[in-house]
């Protein structure tokens, strides 16, 4: 029987939608916690529940030896706290908590939270399966969390908006026809179906088979220790400066917007001018140097032809604040990886180095 691919099997397991906890117990360094979605209930007589840490975290002997520890249930306004955890563990800086049994951080503003004893550990291939006895618990009326294959979801309650129920019945029972006279139904031309120049639909083994290259490619980026970024698909004009195709002509080669009071924005049309712009905004949270990818379609508004289209996707990781040549060897390693683990041959594929200052040094003479 052929043995189960891992980033299929990781891909198959994302349809199922979790909730999303931070973990959290007290060490000797000092309170501590984690992201994780493996979290489920076992039994109600005693109470008991599980969750499944990583062999492999930096963060896994620490919960291993924890007799003590909290499972917070999120809810959907806490999807920065998930990211900060799933970053690390030591990021309880400027975080309001209360301590509870032996002193487990417990974080406020949670759907539900779980004190717990550890009950047991069960091994569970590279994860450790974690049993922990409810001693204490607290719920909310919030809506929670959700994690949806690689992504960040919030339930949306139909019933909590009437008006929008109200127009969704509207507009099944909308007869252009009784709403309209002879003349104007005459008028009336119904759309063309089509996708506009340069854009494409992409269908059912298409999606799934990107999707597993793209968790392929996202599983080196994480073996290299570099952290996912997700930013808007729209950035401002001038967060994009010099980064523009053409800085004459900012608006050739971007999708420009019409934003409140005329706001000059933009489609991004690839990945490394948010970075741009995340770095400067954010600079004095991040570490030095910082390590990022990001994944996820870009907007050209360029001539489309053969394979050429309008919205593609890109797939890009940089380290930033560093001038150490170690630090672009690793990305051309990474990229070489990367490219493999996309099902290209090792020997199919040449990686070419580029440098401006190059060019810029032979203007200068």
């Amino acid at each position: 029987m052929p043995g189960i691919d891992e980033f299929k099997l990781r891909a198959a397991l994302g349809h199922f939608a979790t909730g999303v906890t931070v973990v959290t117990t007290m060490t000797a360094r000092g309170p501590l916690g984690i992201t994780a979605n493996s979290f489920a209930s076992v039994s109600l007589d005693p109470p008991l529940v599980l969750w499944s840490p990583a062999r492999k975290s930096q963060r896994f002997p620490a919960f291993e030896a924890a007799q003590h520890f909290a499972i917070h249930v999120l809810s959907a306004g806490q999807r920065a706290l998930a990211e900060r955890f799933s970053r690390t563990g030591d990021a309880f800086g400027g975080l309001d908590y209360d301590r509870g049994l032996d002193d487990t951080p417990l974080i406020p503003g949670c759907a539900a939270r779980f004190e717990c004893r550890h009950a047991a550990g069960h091994d569970g291939g590279d994860h450790l399966i974690v049993v922990g006895e409810v001693l204490a618990m607290v719920e909310a009326d919030l809506p929670p969390l959700i994690y949806y294959r690689g992504g960040y979801v919030v339930l949306a309650d139909a019933l909590a908006c009437p008006r929008a129920l109200a127009w969704a019945r509207w507009a099944r029972n909308f007869d252009p026809g009784r709403e309209m006279g002879k003349d104007k139904r005459d008028k009336l031309r119904r759309p063309r179906a089509a996708t506009p120049r340069g854009f494409r639909d992409a269908f059912g083994a298409e999606v799934r088979d990107r999707a597993a290259m793209l968790a392929r490619i996202a599983e080196v980026y994480h073996r290299y220790g570099f952290d996912p970024l997700e930013t808007s698909a729209i950035e401002t004009l001038d967060a994009l400066g010099k980064f523009l195709p053409d800085v004459e002509q900012s608006n050739k080669g971007v999708f420009v917007l019409h934003g409140e009071d005329d706001a000059r924005i933009a489609l991004r049309y690839d990945l490394t001018a948010p970075l741009a712009r995340v770095y400067a905004q954010h600079r004095n949270d991040l570490p030095t140097p910082y390590r990022r990818y990001a994944m996820g379609p870009v907007w050209r508004d360029e001539k489309p032809g053969p394979g050429r289209f309008r919205q593609f996707y890109q797939c890009d990781a940089d380290t930033v604040g560093s001038a150490s040549l170690a630090a672009d060897a690793e990305i051309c390693a990474m990229l070489a990886d990367a490219l493999e683990a996309a099902g290209i041959e090792r020997g199919d594929y040449v990686i070419r180095v580029n440098n401006r200052k190059v060019l810029n040094g032979i203007l200068d003479t």
